[in-house]
């Protein structure tokens, strides 16, 4: 054959070439059969219908005062009514879910209740939510109702006075009155003011002060957050659920006691030159009783300390071994400058000293 004749001959088929193009034709089907899958399943996943839980805050405390003009009262609950929340559970397709987040579902509170009421305790109701979606679908709400004492809330002042809770002075007095200030106890405090409900406020026309004295045995100030409150006929008003506030919230107390006939000591200081050889002994009596005790009247401030009147005999080193007296009046003239006073009959006593002392004896002269 020449080579005219071979150009014209025809080709024989590659069965490489033809079983190669076989394999890619199937692997693009499979490739569109993959993607048509894929497909599919996103679509089915956007539509499908799926439950969504939603938080959503509501602002019940200025809800109901837009509508009312009257606001939730606290008290003893601690609720955050501005930022009360509200748990949803909602359906429908994740694409449309997933479009809006929590603040766009929308609950109010029902307040026609206190608009016909007026101040009062109150069930109070959650409108049905609105919902960002005609196609989603509301399937529960929780809390859907909450309770609240809604009123107007006022302030005002009023007077303010100072008691005893509890304890008192047996031998004596106590002025308790409540005070301006802790650094000058002439100010009297005579007004406090008060914030609450309104039907609380207005029958309250006055604060007392409650202290206890059980642990004072002389004038001081003492601080007290113990109110209680009454009308103006002295009928008290139980602040049981702490819906009353008093400003200051801490009141300075001035207990100021006066002793009538308080019993009070006597013991002795002394001082000797050869103490170091010698002990000395003190014996003090009245007409030979031991029992050396006078009465005292006055402020407490002005009381010797652990109510125990202390006379200093000084030096006694050349008084050993005798018996000498000593009057009251002479004891006493000191308190007496501070202004407090001396039972008369007590004042007229003579007090009996006898001084006794002994060798000290040591360790070294024993042996």
């Amino acid at each position: 054959m020449n080579d005219l004749e071979k150009s014209f001959a025809p080709i024989k088929p590659n069965k490489s070439f033809k079983k190669n193009h076989t394999l890619d034709i199937v692997a693009l089907i499979l490739c569109l059969i993959a993607a048509f899958l894929i497909w599919l399943f996103v679509a089915n996943s956007s539509r499908a219908v799926v439950e969504k839980t939603i938080i959503v805050t509501v602002d019940a405390k200025s809800q109901i005062e837009d509508d009312t003009g009257l606001s939730i009262i606290n008290g003893l609950d601690m609720t955050d009514y501005s930022q009360f929340k509200v748990t949803l559970k909602v359906s429908g397709m994740q694409s449309t879910l997933d479009k809006y987040s929590d603040d766009d579902y929308i609950i109010r509170v029902q307040t026609d209740p206190i608009k016909e009421g007026g101040a009062g305790k109150y069930t109070l109701r959650f409108s049905d939510p609105v919902l960002p979606d005609q196609s989603l679908t509301l399937n529960s709400m929780e809390p859907a109702y909450f309770d609240a004492f809604v009123d107007k809330l006022i302030t005002k002042q009023v007077d303010v006075t100072a008691s005893v809770s509890e304890g008192g002075i047996s031998d004596g007095t106590l002025d308790i009155y409540p005070i301006a200030s802790a650094n000058d106890k002439s100010v009297v405090l005579e007004k406090v003011t008060i914030s609450g409900p309104k039907s609380t406020i207005d029958a309250i026309d006055m604060v007392d002060v409650k202290v206890s004295v059980a642990n004072y045995s002389k004038s001081t100030i003492v601080k007290s957050r113990t109110f209680e409150f009454f009308d103006a006929y002295g009928v008290e008003y139980k602040n049981d659920n702490n819906y009353i506030t008093v400003k200051p919230s801490e009141v300075d107390v001035n207990l100021v006691i006066n002793y009538s006939s308080k019993a009070v000591s006597i013991y002795s200081k002394f001082n000797a030159a050869d103490s170091d050889e010698y002990k000395y002994h003190v014996e003090l009596s009245f007409a030979g009783s031991t029992d050396v005790v006078i009465r005292l009247s006055g402020d407490s401030l002005e009381f010797p300390p652990d109510d125990r009147l202390a006379y200093d005999f000084g030096d006694i080193t050349d008084k050993a071994g005798t018996t000498f007296t000593v009057n009251v009046a002479d004891i006493v003239a000191d308190y007496e400058e501070k202004g407090l006073t001396v039972n008369a009959d007590d004042k007229a006593k003579v007090l009996t000293v006898t001084v006794t002392k002994e060798k000290i004896v040591t360790n070294e002269a024993t042996s």
